[in-house]
């Protein structure tokens, strides 16, 4: 429905709707594989953003083109656009797009296996979520953490964190990001649960509202 109404969407002007829609088809794309096409359509959202002075929007495409970048595994790319973003809306006050980015900057982290900056950037972003009630970044950020503490080889509080996340994902209907299972699958270690891979139910983003 998406795809078929972005027509329509670009011949409104709006640049807020364009890059918002160029977006979500970007990350839909990435998150099955097309990575090609999620950069072209994350490219044009970001160029529109900047073109029309939107930071807001900018902001937003930049998180969603990061993703992208992440999945592809261009780490470096990722890390550079998700500060951007987090320079971004510290300036403009956004807090919940802060615990976004923080949380997004923690899982480039446990990709390049920077197990300490992954747990200062998901606490950060722990920090900031409770503190607006944001209860779906509050778990994500806790899947994050337990990621890391299970990669370190602490199960006990791997499969806490894990634990509370679930128990909150169910009390409040969330499902986990296609792009967090994506990245936490390979990260994800508690060999007390008696696997090396991640347990059925999986540890339990994205864009900077």
């Amino acid at each position: 429905m998406l795809e078929e109404g972005l027509p329509l969407i670009r011949e409104s002007g709006s640049i807020r709707d364009t890059t918002t829609a160029l977006s979500y088809l970007a990350y839909m794309a990435a998150c099955r594989g097309d990575l090609e096409r999620a950069r072209a359509l994350g490219e044009e959202s970001l160029a529109i953003a900047r073109k029309g002075g939107d930071t807001s929007a900018a902001a937003f495409a930049s998180q969603y083109l990061a993703v992208t970048a992440m999945l592809g595994g261009d780490y470096e790319r990722a890390q550079a656009l998700f500060e951007a973003t987090l320079e971004t809306t510290r300036v403009t006050g956004n807090r919940k797009g802060q615990a976004q980015t923080l949380n997004n900057l923690g899982l480039v982290a446990l990709c390049q296996g920077d197990n300490a900056r992954a747990a200062k950037h998901s606490s950060e972003s722990l920090r900031l979520s409770e503190e607006s009630l944001d209860h779906q970044v509050v778990t994500w950020s806790l899947d994050a953490l337990a990621a890391v503490w299970g990669q370190q080889g602490d199960v006990g509080r791997a499969a806490r964190l894990w634990g509370a996340a679930e128990v909150l994902r169910e009390a409040s209907g969330f499902s986990q990001p296609p792009d967090d299972k994506k990245v936490l699958e390979p990260s994800w270690r508690l060999p007390a649960l008696g696997s090396t891979k991640r347990p059925s139910k999986p540890p339990g983003r994205k864009g900077a509202q």
